[in-house]
């Protein structure tokens, strides 16, 4: 089953300890409460921060966390560009900054580089970019750029 975006409901909150999750991002804690999730495949994609302020550099930060073959990863993507019509379809380019705050994927899943990155952007696009379950777009495709010094 591919990715999809739903609202969480509180027995997910439970079983995958987000309100622990939750606690760890920004003052008080994140209050995300929408996702890309692949029940088949054990994984799901959470927008957890974004950043603020009047500089785009610092409102096109976001941190998210990624359930993936077992492992949760944090992940830091800088939107680069999105667009897109209301009611149709929309496009988003990402520049992956860091794995686990720079640390890269866990040794475990070093080899799996191709295969992290094409869920990332699979689960992107279901996500539909800030959109989530929110979002108006009929169809959606992300991209994602490597940062030069990103350890994967």
């Amino acid at each position: 089953m591919p990715f999809v975006s739903e609202f969480i409901s509180k027995d997910d909150v439970e079983k995958f300890g987000l309100q622990k999750i939750d606690e760890a991002h920004i003052v008080g804690g994140t209050h995300a409460r929408d996702w890309v999730i692949d029940r088949d495949g054990g994984s799901y994609l959470r927008n957890v921060a974004h950043g603020g302020g009047p500089e785009p550099e610092l409102r096109s930060r976001t941190t998210w966390s990624f359930l993936w073959r077992g492992y949760l990863l944090s992940v830091r993507l800088d939107l680069l560009e999105s667009g897109g019509e209301r009611g149709g379809a929309g496009w988003s380019r990402w520049n992956l900054v860091w794995v686990n705050e720079g640390d890269g994927l866990p040794i475990e899943l070093k080899s799996f580089r191709d295969e992290f990155l094409d869920d990332l952007i699979t689960a992107l696009s279901a996500h539909h970019g800030f959109g989530g379950a929110y979002s108006k777009h009929t169809e959606y495709k992300a991209e994602v750029e490597v940062s030069e010094g990103c350890i994967l």
